[in-house]
Formats: C-alpha cells, sequence, structure tokens
C-alpha cells in the first residue's frame, strides 16, 4: 500500500493599513492558497484596507453655511470655520447676535433684531435717512 497525504492549509493575509485589526469576521478574496482577511478601522480611517483618511465632515457637521474641515487622520473630527456676519459662536454653534443691544445701531431710534442683522426705523416725527440707521 503506497499511500500520500497532503493537506493544504492557506495563508492568512493581513493587509490592514494605519494600525487596521485583521479579523476573520469577513473574508475579502477566498484562494485556493491565501485568504485576505476583513479589516476593523480605527475611527480615524477608512476603506478596505484603513488606507483612507475618514471624512469627518461627513459624519458631523458645521452650522447652516459654515465651512466644514476635516480633521487629518490620525486625528479625528471636524473644525468649522467662522460664523456668519451677525452670529457669535464657534462654527458648530451659531447664536444670533442682537444688534439692537447697542445703543448706537439705531441712534435712538426704533431697532429691530433679525437673524444675522438688525433693522431701523423712525419714531413717529422723525425720517430715517439714507444710510437706512440715523
Amino acid at each position: 500500500l503506497n499511500a500520500t497525504a497532503q493537506l493544504n492549509l492557506p495563508v492568512l493575509i493581513c493587509a490592514c493599513q494605519n494600525g487596521g485589526n485583521c479579523t476573520l469576521n469577513g473574508l475579502i478574496d477566498v484562494g485556493i492558497k491565501s485568504v485576505v482577511m476583513m479589516c476593523e478601522c480605527s475611527k480615524a480611517y477608512d476603506g478596505t484596507f484603513c488606507e483612507k483618511d475618514r471624512n469627518g465632515c461627513l459624519e458631523a457637521s458645521c452650522y447652516t453655511g459654515v465651512q466644514c474641515y476635516d480633521v487629518p487622520a490620525p486625528g479625528v473630527g471636524i473644525t468649522c470655520g467662522p460664523c456668519p456676519i451677525g452670529y457669535s459662536g464657534d462654527g458648530t454653534d451659531c447664536t444670533d447676535i442682537n444688534e439692537c443691544l447697542n445703543l448706537e445701531a439705531c441712534s435712538l431710534q426704533v431697532c429691530t433684531n433679525t437673524n444675522g442683522s438688525y433693522t431701523c426705523s423712525c419714531s413717529p416725527g422723525y425720517i430715517l435717512s439714507a444710510d437706512m440707521k440715523t
């Protein structure tokens, strides 16, 4: 009796980058001699092999109309540009500034606060000048 036994074990390939961890929860490519394993990426990275910077602006947002900037990997998160004119805050949360609290805004006449601005009108007996403020 002339018998031979052969055991072929596939090689597990971990191609994860940037600190990604290989997992057997899913396999990308199952070949006869090798198996490419799935990657679990840190919060800073994305992609099949954790090769891409995850865009924080897709997961978080700035105030309406404010530019969002992704923090480059290995950092995570976003930074926001400045609040629009007439608003104060950090760019993520912006609050309307009440310009009417400034007594000079309408030269002591009638001031109406609006979103991001204000309007002036006159008390009875006065006429609004061309600058629309005095």
